[in-house]
């Protein structure tokens, strides 16, 4: 560089100065902006992967408190018996004597039923057998059904007006039934009966007289509330 080029190159920063630091001022401004942009951007996206993971360890979370409760539900129903509840179903010899029911015993549910007592009180019924019969079971198991007396065999067409009351009782509730029969039309006999808990009013079970069959709980062996002895 020639002494003459420098001369006209200070020359000309020294007449241009203030619009030189201008230029300089706006371009360490653009850098500045530049870096700040790429730190908020480097910002955001930490944010949002913070954010992500903070909601797939909420949701982890909120798995791991539905399992737990479940678990625990399951625990304490298998101490209790949850929602299973008894039910007595009635089954007749349809071809041999259709006016005879015999009853037979149900947990309808997951679990078994504990300390489970009965109390079946039999109205406008054979006079020379006794109207009441109590029972008590420990463990009241869901598997198969449970045949009572031989007594209470029951013969509607000797007794139409034959009712049935029934309270049973266990860990996880208390429940009423009531049974009645009726003749139809082919000389056969159907019978209706609901189940309800102890002070409510919508029944677990309503089988009316228009119904051939119900099904029992969870078991989807029994088809309806017909059974063989």
């Amino acid at each position: 560089m020639t002494k003459n080029t420098y001369m006209e190159i200070m020359d000309f920063i020294i007449t241009h100065k203030y619009a030189l630091l201008t230029l300089l001022g706006a371009v360490i401004v653009a850098f500045g902006a530049f870096t700040s942009s790429i730190e908020q951007k480097r910002s955001e996206k930490a944010l949002v992967e913070a954010n992500e993971e903070i909601r797939q360890l909420s949701a982890l979370t909120i798995q791991l408190q539905d399992e737990n409760n479940k678990e625990l539900k399951h625990q304490t129903s298998m101490l209790t018996g949850g929602n299973t509840f008894p039910i007595v179903a009635f089954s007749c010899k349809d071809n041999e004597a259709p006016h005879i029911f015999e009853p037979a015993l149900f947990a309808s549910g997951k679990y078994p039923l504990f300390n489970f007592s009965m109390k079946i009180n039999i109205n406008n019924w054979d006079q020379a057998k006794k109207n009441e019969y109590l029972y008590e079971i420990p463990e009241l198991k869901q598997i198969s059904p449970n045949y009572l007396d031989k007594d209470l065999v029951f013969d509607v067409e000797k007794f139409p007006n034959l009712t049935i009351n029934i309270r049973t009782s266990a860990r996880n509730g208390t429940w009423s039934q009531q049974v009645k029969f009726r003749k139809i039309a082919d000389g056969k006999y159907q019978y209706e009966t609901s189940v309800i808990p102890y002070g409510e009013k919508i029944p677990l079970i309503n089988k009316q007289f228009n119904q051939d069959s119900i099904s029992i709980g969870s078991m989807s062996n029994i088809e309806s509330l017909k059974f063989k002895k």
